[in-house]
């Protein structure tokens, strides 16, 4: 009994730890003096067969207001197969911004060379890296510029689903932004999210995260994120007050399987201990509290349900903090269905990786010999 509470303990501390530094991450940080001279930024978008999705991105960049002309956006194309490079062509000539598309060189592939073709290209001085399946408001970009000073390396941006796919998978990419923003902001980030990744362009060149896990085709948020903390970059969190950025939810169940698969997969080649430590706490706090549940039915207790209660208030508040300011505030009828669903989905999940399936991503394997 006293393992089950010393974990309840531990996940409502954890919790409640990342609430208040998301609180602390509300108060407006951008610099708002018309003085200002921000640095400049160059915008990379790795695309590979989006024809079908990369239309709400390109939306986002027509609506934008006040666009420095110290931005720069290019799209680089890995090797589609669909009609992504001549639609982004036509799109590129009509457009307004400084951009271009191009296609990556044949002997390269995946986003990790994307990425890391389109710093040497660039002549910015920080690089604003882009998923394709993502949108944002008008004023996004004239924020960014607004967060950045020379000093920091590495700036986190909140990011969350969008209201249109699995609840489930909302609610997690809910909380995910809770633990990713609340640990930015108390200076232990723990998670950053590949759809929107902002860095100092020099720091990236003189790491080269990428140069030991070109293997691996995902996993360039993690290990740009391992690199920069192992060597003390500065980082800096952008408040979701200010910025956020909406990415596509996974329609079907069978996708949000697939997904999570792929993200456990890459995270057994990372070095970022705490947070492989914060994911054994969520995986078995949630299998604990199931397990409490079931005893609850046949065994009522006054402190077993004490314990499931402080579980399911500590995910609530959460939840609420993040509806609150993402909107979506519906996801909140949800929350007792996720405290049943949710240990279910990481059982299914942990035998599925006892088998060795081989997990693709954008028609490539995950991990290549």
């Amino acid at each position: 009994m006293f393992v089950i509470i010393f974990f309840i303990i531990a996940y409502i501390c954890f919790f409640f730890i990342m609430i208040l530094g998301f609180c602390l991450l509300l108060n407006k940080q951008k610099i708002d003096d018309p003085e200002f001279n921000s640095p400049s930024i160059s915008i990379i978008v790795s695309v590979r067969n989006e024809y079908d999705r990369i239309t709400p991105l390109l939306k986002s960049f027509e609506s934008q207001k006040n666009i420095s002309n110290k931005i720069e956006l290019t799209f680089i194309d890995d090797h589609s197969t669909d009609d992504t490079f001549n639609k982004l062509k036509s799109w590129t000539l009509s457009s307004q911004l400084n951009a271009k598309v191009i296609t990556l060189e044949n002997e390269k592939k995946g986003k990790k060379n994307a990425i890391t073709h389109g710093v040497s290209i660039s002549k910015s001085d920080y690089i604003l890296s882009l998923d394709a399946d993502i949108y944002f408001n008008s004023d996004f970009l004239q924020i960014i510029c607004s967060y950045i000073t020379n000093y920091k390396d590495f700036y986190i941006i909140p990011v969350v689903e969008n209201d249109s796919g699995n609840v489930f998978s909302i609610i997690e990419s809910f909380m995910l932004s809770l633990v990713t923003m609340g640990s930015a902001k108390l200076k232990f980030p723990l998670l950053a999210n590949g759809a929107a990744m902002l860095f100092k362009k020099s720091s990236f060149n003189d790491l080269q995260p990428f140069v030991n896990n070109q293997h691996i085709s995902s996993g360039d948020d993690i290990f740009l994120l391992q690199s920069f903390k192992m060597n003390d970059k500065y980082f800096e969190a952008i408040s979701p007050k200010d910025a956020v950025v909406f990415t596509e939810s996974p329609k079907k169940y069978k996708h949000y399987v697939s997904r999570a698969l792929r993200w456990s997969g890459k995270m057994k080649f990372s070095s970022l201990y705490l947070t492989k430590l914060v994911g054994l706490l969520v995986l078995l706090t949630n299998y604990l509290a199931l397990g409490l549940l079931i005893i609850l039915l046949f065994h009522p207790s006054l402190l077993l349900l004490f314990m499931v209660l402080g579980k399911f208030f500590i995910d609530f508040i959460g939840l609420l903090f993040m509806v609150n300011i993402y909107g979506n505030i519906s996801l909140l009828v949800y929350s007792p269905l996720m405290m049943l669903f949710y240990p279910f989905h990481l059982l299914i999940l942990l035998i599925m990786s006892f088998f060795n399936l081989k997990k693709s991503w954008k028609g490539r394997l995950l991990i290549e010999k």
